[in-house]
């Protein structure tokens, strides 16, 4: 570029141009290199940045993705039990929270024995029908939680006593529906809530209790904890 900006200038020289003119060329060619390399780096800047934001970006997501793979079960995709456990935490310090609400256990008998006889993978397919079959039955403001293995649980808000008891009654009348191969049925303890208590551990208690004398006494029903 500064070659032929010298070129220009005793090319105008020798044909008798005024030097106040070749100025004037010099200076206008010198703003527009300098204008056009300020536009080139400029661009490169911009793409630069760009490719940083794009980076950012997918760091961003990814760490989002993970955030919420950690809040659920990998298999299906219901809340986990760390998650389950804060936010049913967190509802239990709301001083607007009703005075009917409930906290489920679920556990579904015989899955050991399906598990066994057909194999994990038929084991997880009841695990994802049976997931699928509460969030029917389930609203969606309510929380449904895998625990682990076969237990589920479920925390509903401002919820009268006879709804709850129509939901888990409609869970042992169709639960058979989830698999095709072997009998599933499920045992369901429910603690009310505060009646029950007013903290996790406490309601928790109560639910297993009343889950295991479902357990005991022929599996395939459901039983409030007492008061």
């Amino acid at each position: 570029m500064k070659w032929l900006f010298m070129f220009c200038i005793i090319t105008l020289y020798f044909i008798n141009i005024p030097i106040e003119y070749i100025l004037c060329f010099f200076i206008f060619c010198y703003h527009i290199y300098t204008w056009q390399k300020q536009k080139r780096l400029l661009k490169e800047k911009n793409s630069e940045l760009k490719n940083l934001l794009s980076h950012l970006y997918e760091i961003s997501k990814a760490k989002d993705n993970y955030k919420e793979k950690t809040k659920v079960d990998s298999l299906t995709g219901l809340l986990n039990k760390s998650t389950m456990e804060d936010l049913i935490n967190i509802e239990l310090t709301n001083p607007q929270l009703s005075i009917s609400n409930a906290f489920i256990i679920i556990d579904l008998d015989y899955f050991k024995e399906a598990n066994d006889t057909f194999g994990h993978d038929y084991g997880d397919v009841i695990l994802k029908n049976f997931s699928e079959f509460l969030k029917k039955i389930f609203r969606k403001e309510d929380y449904i939680s895998r625990f682990g293995g076969d237990e589920f649980c479920i925390f509903l808000k401002n919820v009268p006593v006879h709804i709850i008891e129509s939901k888990v009654k409609k869970i042992n009348k169709e639960i058979h529906t989830i698999s095709s191969k072997s009998i599933i049925t499920a045992s369901i303890g429910i603690a009310m809530v505060p009646a029950n208590g007013n903290n996790y551990e406490s309601i928790f208690k109560s639910a297993d209790k009343a889950l295991y004398y479902v357990k005991n006494n022929g599996k395939n029903n459901y039983h409030f904890a007492e008061y």
